[in-house]
């Protein structure tokens, strides 16, 4: 019997679980989520949390690091977060990053300053780990800041975000997404932007039992629905098919050449990906990379870049979807107290 944990995170923003306090202890690091929910792999729980809870835990987070009573898992997960942005080509300093426990640290959220979360909900049902998330960040680049340094005729940054989410005995997912705008195309009615997504995914290690592995890594992006109206065309798209990866060592790229040639992110291609996208709404778009029934073991990741043409002074808000699914073998994990070698 195959038993799974979902990751399923909605919105341009972040995900996570329900309210924990700032004195949120360590979990033990070899538990499985449904021990370290006080769960049965067969019962249905449900968690919910608001934006105003999220940002109360928030708060108790900050100030304990600011305390120097910052839990160590909390600062893991946040040097976690700063690797992976650097390496997908953002960097951020350590204080710009609040790391928030939530349920006695069992899940953890690293998050820059500035990102919210308006919703979060968690469900754990006959061994599928739901998460879901929802943001309202629309926030633009101003083109004229010293930090972006626009060249009128290249692509210059117009938004981007990222975020971490860490589950205790499952693993952590990294979500990106960028987005650019042309700011002299030499086109009076219109402007052209490019969005840019990416997804990593990498399971953690369980002492004594078999590692979960990533069985489903799917990214989507579309259109807010004030911006529709705006929307003139597709101009280009990366992959615009499915492919099949080879799990090598040499990355695989993905940009736009119209109108004009622009890099997006890379990523390492492994099995079967599947794409989709709605040819009368320009941006929406999803990547899914699937393993089926038979998962191997590894981190997985997936990403991929656009270009649309909207009227001029359209806004380019996308709404970001994410999931991610990691699956275990449950009878595994079925053990007793006369069970030598195992963690119950």
């Amino acid at each position: 019997m195959r038993k799974m944990a979902i990751f399923f995170v909605a919105g341009a923003v972040l995900a996570l679980t329900p309210l924990s306090s700032a004195t949120a202890e360590e979990a033990p690091t070899n538990s499985l989520p449904f021990q370290l929910l006080d769960a049965s792999t067969s019962e249905k729980k449900t968690w919910k949390i608001s934006k105003g809870e999220f940002e109360s835990a928030r708060k108790s987070a900050k100030m304990m690091r600011s305390t120097g009573d910052e839990a160590g898992k909390a600062d893991k997960v946040r040097k976690t977060f700063l690797k992976k942005t650097a390496e997908a080509g953002t960097t951020y300093a350590a204080n710009q990053v609040d790391s928030v426990p939530l349920m006695g640290g069992k899940v953890h959220v690293a998050v820059p300053r500035g990102t919210t979360l308006d919703e979060i909900n968690l469900t754990l049902d006959d061994g599928t780990f739901d998460v879901t998330a929802k943001s309202s960040s629309t926030s633009e680049v101003d083109p004229g800041s010293p930090s972006v340094q626009a060249d009128p005729s290249a692509w210059t940054l117009n938004g981007s975000g990222d975020y971490v989410i860490n589950v205790t005995g499952v693993g952590d997912a990294l979500f990106l997404w960028k987005r650019e705008r042309l700011l002299e195309d030499g086109n009076a009615a219109s402007d052209y932007y490019q969005y840019s997504r990416k997804a990593s995914a990498d399971p953690q290690p369980i002492d004594f039992l078999p590692d979960p592995t990533v069985q489903v890594l799917r990214i989507q992006s579309y259109p807010y629905d004030e911006i529709e109206s705006g929307l003139e065309d597709w101009v280009d798209l990366a992959p615009a098919s499915d492919i099949k990866g080879n799990c090598d060592t040499n990355a695989m790229s993905v940009g736009v050449q119209a109108p004009l040639a622009n890099a997006g992110y890379s990523f390492i291609d492994c099995d079967d990906y599947t794409v989709w996208r709605n040819v009368d709404k320009p941006g929406s778009y999803h990547m899914t990379m699937d393993q089926g029934l038979l998962t191997s073991s590894g981190s997985r990741e997936a990403a991929y870049s656009l270009s649309i043409k909207v009227k001029q002074g359209t806004a380019g808000s996308m709404h970001d979807f994410n999931r991610v699914t990691f699956y275990w073998n449950a009878e595994d994990y079925e053990c007793s107290e006369y069970d030598a070698g195992k963690v119950c």
